[in-house]
């Protein structure tokens, strides 16, 4: 008679099931959050831009600046604003991550759609997330850890959540800070061995 799928152990094949599906879900969350970073930046900008252009701005200023002075400042805050966007392309990296975005989606679809997972279904989508993570820009590691965070409290997984100082959080979509996964490393060592 076979074991009802709720009542049996786990074997080591749902156990890499499951990690499997949560490093998906980790990943849909850090190109989700990449696109609307790079997006909001986009907008930013944008609006900076026409802002200081506008004939209403700089008249105010000329009331509390010399219209030389007005124009330096502006012109220098426009130049920062686009000169960041130009270099580092946020509408193009907006969309690269996007079309990540989507592709992880369509596999945490196939790995929901699976409920008696086989080696070669995990062998499949593991081999599919390896292909994804192969075009990926390189990831930012505190925010990778920030998203780890988000999907193991969606998961019921609190004793994955890592420590994250509130500056590296502040900074994630603009900096890697040390890399704190060596304890999540060991979690998972543990997680694997119960």
């Amino acid at each position: 008679m076979p074991s009802d799928p709720i009542t049996r152990e786990k074997t080591a094949l749902d156990v890499r099931w499951d990690g499997l599906g949560f490093d998906i879900r980790t990943s849909v969350r850090y190109h989700q959050r990449r696109v609307r970073f790079f997006d909001r930046w986009n907008a930013t900008t944008n609006a900076v831009v026409l802002f200081s252009g506008s004939s209403a701005v700089m008249t105010l200023l000329t009331e509390w600046l010399t219209q030389k002075a007005a124009i330096v400042v502006f012109g220098g805050i426009v130049s920062v604003f686009a000169l960041i966007d130009l270099v580092v392309g946020t509408a193009r990296m907006a969309r690269i991550h996007e079309v990540l975005y989507r592709q992880y989606i369509d596999l945490e679809c196939q790995w929901t759609a699976i409920h008696e997972p086989t080696e070669i279904a995990f062998s499949d989508l593991e081999s599919a997330k390896l292909r994804l993570e192969q075009g990926e820009p390189p990831p930012l590691i505190t925010l990778v850890e920030l998203c780890w965070n988000d999907t193991a409290r969606s998961m019921g997984s609190d004793y994955r959540i890592v420590g994250i100082k509130r500056l590296q959080k502040m900074l994630a979509n603009f900096w890697s800070f040390e890399d704190p996964s060596h304890q999540r490393k060991d979690l998972d060592k543990a997680v694997q061995i119960v």
